[in-house]
């Protein structure tokens, strides 16, 4: 699906921001983390990790959720608590307006991973009892999170949930966009959240060998054997250009164009003939009326995995031609680690801030930039930038690619 923003589309415009994650529980904390290039990653502590080779991921760290979600799994706490920033960012009373005219879009890769853990460690054989409880219920399902939220501001208006693994978040972001644009809701609380940092998961992913064995996060580099495990949320409030002036709030951002498709070809990898990416950009570009050489900066899947790097530089410069050597690139997941479903809406997040303050977070721990990887990554050190115009975009298993285009 595509759109191009034009009559009889509204403008859709970013006028509210929240975030919970490894490098700050709130949307200040997290760009100075960016800003700074700090890494959220250390020694987990959810659980003993010691029967495992590595023992590292980037936790979410001293988040103390509010008590209507004391006991609720953490993707719900994580993202009812940057819906609440959000919604208070943009200067919204939410109960003067008309709940039918308000949306959500929040998606989870995978839902309450820790509290199916937990029920299965504790009832054990006994499994089906717990599976009475409505507290299990309310805290593992996917779409919960979005019902939390509904709950929270008596939101009447449609209420979706994604899931569609490491490309959730942009998925999700996309949909908030289409809703408000076609004018289905006149605001959405769109993002999407993950706590996925569990023994089963960490187990698999090493035995899928996308994780890092070195215990560091480093994309684009010569050293780079996988990714982190991260978590959290990002949370957009969504509205017209019209409201927004109306309100006479000011915005981040606005949306110029979307796409998201799959490349029909392997269920695991990204296969290299198929152009899954390079499609999906070069589309956007052409949607938003636009020229490669109109981008200013794009923020990149980046997940520090070997194959998965120099695919992505492969399919860049596929779809950028000669423009791809002056674009300013940079992979958030170098800092924040793979929040997977959650990573789209909060690399949407870091975007929005490079547009709004005319600075460019950088690719950390990129000391021996891989010669395959050879474009303009900004290693190490934030980068003053003028930035009118923006790309960012997601991948995923199964085939998935997803992006949008925005301006200043």
């Amino acid at each position: 699906m595509a759109l191009r923003f034009q009559e009889p589309y509204r403008s859709v415009v970013v006028t509210g921001m929240g975030v919970i994650s490894p490098i700050g529980n709130s949307l200040g904390e997290f760009r100075d983390s960016l800003r700074a290039g700090r890494s959220g990653e250390g020694v987990i502590t959810r659980f003993d990790p010691s029967e495992f080779l590595v023992q590292l991921a980037c936790e979410v760290k001293q988040f103390r959720p509010g008590w209507k979600t004391l006991l609720l799994d953490p993707f719900i706490q994580y993202s009812f608590s940057a819906a609440e920033e959000a919604v208070k960012h943009a200067g919204l009373e939410l109960e003067k307006i008309d709940p039918y005219r308000i949306g959500i879009v929040m998606g989870s890769s995978k839902g309450g991973m820790v509290t199916y853990e937990k029920t299965r460690s504790k009832y054990g054989n006994y499994l089906p009892s717990a599976l009475h409880t409505a507290l299990f219920y309310a805290s593992f399902p996917p779409h919960m999170a979005a019902q939390w939220i509904a709950k929270r501001y008596h939101v009447k208006g449609p209420a979706k949930c994604f899931s569609t693994a490491c490309a959730t978040g942009t998925y999700s972001m996309i949909e908030g966009i289409r809703m408000v644009a076609e004018g289905e809701v006149d605001y959405c609380i769109a993002g999407a959240t993950d706590a996925s940092i569990t023994k089963l998961l960490l187990a698999g992913y090493h035995n899928m060998k996308v994780y890092s064995r070195k215990g560091r996060m480093c994309p684009y580099d010569k050293l780079r054997d996988g990714f982190l495990i991260g978590e959290g949320a990002g949370v957009v409030i969504f509205e017209s250009k019209e409201s927004a002036k109306a309100r006479r709030v000011p915005y981040f951002a606005e949306a110029v164009a979307t796409h998201y498709a799959s490349d029909g070809a392997s269920l695991i990898h990204h296969v290299r003939e198929a152009h899954g990416l390079s499609t999906l950009v070069t589309r956007l570009v052409g949607k938003a009326g636009l020229t490669a050489q109109d981008l200013d900066y794009i923020n990149t899947h980046g997940t520090s995995t070997p194959d998965g790097d120099s695919y992505e530089v492969s399919e860049l410069r596929h779809a950028l031609k000669d423009a791809a050597d002056r674009i300013p690139m940079s992979s958030t997941k170098s800092m924040t680690g793979h929040m997977l479903g959650a990573s789209g809406a909060v690399e949407f997040i870091a975007t929005c801030l490079a547009l709004k303050e005319k600075w460019i977070h950088p690719t950390i721990h990129l000391d021996y930039p891989d010669p395959e990887c050879d474009l303009d990554f900004v290693p190490n050190q934030f980068r003053e930038k003028k930035v009118k115009t923006a790309l960012t975009y997601s991948m995923a298993f199964g085939g998935h690619f997803a992006g949008i285009v925005m301006k200043e």
